[in-house]
């Protein structure tokens, strides 16, 4: 976290003990310091100070944990609200939590370690501290816990800052470009986040199965795929810029894009935001806070559905009329009513895609949009490849 306070020009401070020597649930202590500093730094704004204070009482063995910026903008009122999940102040401050994980959970790990945390305002600051029993350390053990291994979650978010160089997003991507045409592996992902945090976490945890590229809000996403073609798309909703509904239509509405699989991801999952992306044609819509392994799951599961799509179509089963074939009812549907109303009308020289929107009722983007998705085709070479057979 010492690079993105010196480059967003925060005055980060630590007060830390030396030689404190206890056991702890280390996965979950480090998730709750990783939730609650991301959340300290993205909502202190420059020139003001973030504290991180650790108090040890060697007699009763507990350990105190104090996180605190200054320049806070909430009030009394809302503090109760900030341990509901997704929580938005008036002022927006807490408008999107920066891990995917969400101070409701922060309180949940707390708890599940027999503590309890406590929020308050003083002098313009905001103060979240909590105290945590630690165990007692066994004879000869001491040395176990100076040489334990870092958890994944503290190596991933020590990665992107090695040696005290943060990787810009384009020394990244010129890296993973390497990668990916060596084949390193056989999927790129490209995803756009504009919490630095969370976007390397991301990336750390997804890259050893799948080439990441980065991009930091929308903008900056589409000048990326002018160049590049990934596999699967991973956005935020609220970015800079251009958010992630407005990415997600220009996405699904350019050609060379429009069959790319895009999850969204947001801390608002409301059912008209959902309504929102998916009319947008975003295909999958995950709320904050998530599991990962589900995350891993809906991308694993995009991308055999995509493949499987392609293999559908290469294997001749456009005469078939798809109805011995492994695909969602919906799509079987619609591709079925697709090949009708191209045979239906093959008599006919002029036919286009113009007709086919009338028979299926759809307009021309909707048509274009599920056509190339599904088959990796538009209308024109879907009616050519029906001719051809």
């Amino acid at each position: 976290f010492i690079p993105v306070a010196e480059k967003y020009n925060q005055l980060f401070i630590r007060e830390i003990p030396e030689d404190i020597a206890s056991f702890i649930d280390k996965d979950k202590y480090e998730k709750i310091l990783f939730n609650l500093l991301s959340n300290a730094l993205k909502y202190t704004a420059a020139e003001e100070t973030i504290l991180f204070k650790v108090e040890f009482n060697k007699e009763a063995n507990t350990l105190k944990t104090i996180v605190a910026n200054s320049g806070t903008k909430l009030n009394e009122t809302e503090l109760a609200d900030l341990f509901t999940e997704f929580h938005v102040g008036e002022d927006n401050q807490f408008e999107k939590f920066s891990t995917g994980i969400g101070l409701a959970f922060t309180k949940e790990l707390i708890n599940i370690l027999d503590g309890d945390i406590q929020v308050y305002l003083k002098d313009g600051w905001i103060y979240f501290d909590f105290i945590l029993q630690l165990n007692t350390v066994n004879d000869g053990k001491e040395d176990e816990v100076i040489t334990s291994t870092p958890s994944y979650l503290f190596e991933s978010i020590l990665k992107p800052y090695q040696n005290n160089e943060a990787e810009t997003i384009e020394e990244g991507n010129k890296n993973t470009l390497i990668e990916d045409l060596q084949d390193k592996f056989e999927h790129s992902i490209l995803i756009v986040e504009d919490d630095v945090a969370l976007r390397f976490l991301l990336k750390n945890i997804l890259k050893d199965q799948y080439n990441v590229y980065e991009a930091d809000n929308g903008k900056t996403a589409l000048s990326f795929l002018m160049h590049n073609k990934p596999d699967i798309i991973i956005s935020d909703v609220m970015m800079p810029d251009m958010d992630g509904l407005v990415f997600c239509k220009h996405v699904k509405s350019a050609p060379a894009t429009s069959n790319i699989p895009f999850i969204l991801l947001t801390a608002r999952g409301s059912n008209e935001q959902k309504t929102e992306g998916y009319e947008l044609g975003a295909d999958a819509y995950i709320p904050k806070p998530f599991h990962i392994t589900y995350l891993k799951v809906r991308i694993r599961k995009l991308l055999e559905y995509r493949k499987r799509m392609e293999n559908l179509i290469k294997d001749g089963n456009i005469n078939n009329h798809f109805v011995n074939v492994d695909m969602e009812q919906g799509d079987k549907e619609f591709l079925n009513a697709l090949v009708n109303a191209v045979e239906q009308n093959l008599s006919e020289t002029d036919l286009d895609a113009s007709k086919l929107e009338g028979a299926l009722h759809v307009s021309k983007m909707q048509l274009y949009r599920k056509l190339k998705t599904l088959a990796g085709m538009t209308p024109s070479e879907f009616i050519k490849r029906i001719r051809l057979k």
